[in-house]
């Protein structure tokens, strides 16, 4: 999966940054249960660059709202052809330097199915 997400895009603070990120998610979950069941990488990764995971600064933890998302996706990898590649990216703010996104994405792996 490989986010394309404008890192001079803002989603708000408090109460816009958290209705912003529920209504991504929610984009993203309509999107993956229109997939069906022959789905292609491309059609996926699209509908997972609809959502924001928004991780605390400082940790690697997969939000507690993100996880029925996650969980959805993998659910539906499990289905995908094998031989099927999909790329995990992410992006962090300024404040982490990228410190803890290789660990951020580590942490999402093992959600995904290994085939």
């Amino acid at each position: 999966m490989r986010g394309d997400l404008d890192p001079s895009i803002s989603l708000g603070e408090g109460a816009d940054k958290a209705a912003a990120i529920a209504d991504a998610k929610n984009k993203a979950l309509a999107a993956l249960a229109h997939l069906g069941s022959s789905f292609t990488a491309e059609a996926f990764t699209s509908a997972m660059n609809l959502a924001v995971i928004n991780f605390a600064t400082g940790s690697a933890e997969i939000p507690a709202d993100s996880t029925d998302l996650i969980d959805r996706a993998a659910a539906i990898l499990k289905t995908a052809p094998t031989g099927t590649i999909i790329e995990i990216g992410g992006h962090t703010d300024n404040t982490e330097y990228g410190k803890f996104r290789n660990r951020r994405i580590e942490c999402s792996i093992p959600a995904a199915p290994a085939k």
